[in-house]
């Protein structure tokens, strides 16, 4: 169903598309309900962190501290930051 809604938005679009140009489409969906309510637990495997913390640190080393940040905190003054010394 949300998959045939977003085919027609983008059919519908399409002639704009060809004129213009696209270089991102998203589509997000909200307030979906089930008779049921049920909290899921996500399958995070707490194991080995160096890989994802090295692959941040790489990130940042690159293009800077303020390349990665949490979502909540985009368009927020965030203030002083901590600097990070080299391993």
């Amino acid at each position: 169903m949300v998959q045939d809604i977003v085919l027609n938005l983008l059919d519908a679009a399409w002639p704009m598309i060809e004129e213009k140009g696209l270089t991102l489409v998203g589509a997000s969906v909200g307030n979906l309900e089930n008779q049921v309510a049920e909290q899921l637990a996500l399958p995070f495997d707490r194991g080995d962190l160096a890989v994802p913390d090295s692959t941040i640190d790489a990130i940042r080393g690159k293009f800077g501290g303020a390349s990665l940040t949490r979502a909540d905190r985009i368009g927020s003054n965030v203030g002083l930051s901590v600097p990070l010394l080299p391993d």
